[in-house]
């Protein structure tokens, strides 16, 4: 399937463009998709996964979510590169509220546009986006249907921020994707992620990739492991199909 990019500004960004957004080229009405960034920002390698997500009939939008205190986009090219003092400073200094309030922006820029159904939404979060996905479907309600955490941080903890605090909240059905040998996910926290999950009576899949590490979706990175990236797609594909309805023909 062929897909359409384009680039995008939320209001008051100082910058053009800071929103990547990829659509099926096939006319239509297509549930929309939110793709959170992990700690070492956008760039390509994420522009491609959304563009695979739109493959399973979705627009697919990837903000940036340091746009607050990373001026310059073009310095996210040396945060993936491996500048871990900054991009430890613009990920802690990201905030949950900060992320859903882009995402009500987006939501309301995106809302002009007919072939984009933001009634049916959905969110994916990639390691420290991985609580947040889990936070603004919570913050969303009934419109965001499905959410995502894959290899998320943060999900389980003491912490005030801590994604499980959210869970009785949540309507999405909800997707959980950890790796046995991620040190920011050990099983302590997975079992009690678990167990909120229950009590919460969440709709929920939990997947534990075995001998997986923190990022084993990513190609580029010594802890990828192909099984457990493509079981992951897999799943992915999945709950769309469970959560969001097909595409629509336009009005």
């Amino acid at each position: 399937m062929l897909t359409l990019d384009r680039r995008l500004a939320l209001p008051h960004d100082e910058v053009h463009g800071r929103v990547f957004v990829t659509q099926p080229e096939a006319p239509g009405r297509y549930p929309l998709l939110f793709l959170l960034m992990d700690a070492p920002g956008v760039r390509p390698e994420l522009f491609a996964m959304a563009r695979r997500l739109a493959t399973f009939g979705c627009v697919v939008a990837v903000p940036d979510l340091y746009r607050r205190t990373l001026r310059d986009p073009q310095a996210a090219a040396g945060l993936a590169a491996g500048a871990r003092t900054a991009m430890y400073h613009h990920m802690n200094a990201l905030t949950a509220a900060q992320v859903i309030d882009d995402l009500r922006e987006l939501r309301t820029l995106l809302a002009r546009e007919p072939q984009i159904d933001t009634h049916n939404m959905g969110v994916i979060g990639y390691c420290m986006s991985g609580p947040f996905a889990i936070q603004a479907a919570a913050a969303f309600g009934q419109t965001m249907r499905m959410a995502a955490s894959i290899h998320g941080v943060r999900l389980f903890c003491a912490a005030q921020r801590s994604a499980h605090r959210v869970l009785g909240r949540l309507d999405a059905r909800l997707y959980v994707a950890t790796g046995t040998l991620d040190p920011w996910a050990p099983p302590a926290l997975v079992d009690g992620l678990e167990r909120s999950l229950r009590e919460a009576r969440c709709r929920y899949r939990l997947a534990r990739f075995a001998d997986a590490g923190h990022g084993f979706v990513f190609p580029g990175r010594p802890a990828y492991q192909r099984a457990a990236a493509q079981a992951h797609w897999a799943d992915l594909a999945q709950l769309r199909r469970q959560a969001l309805p097909p595409p629509a023909d336009l009005p």
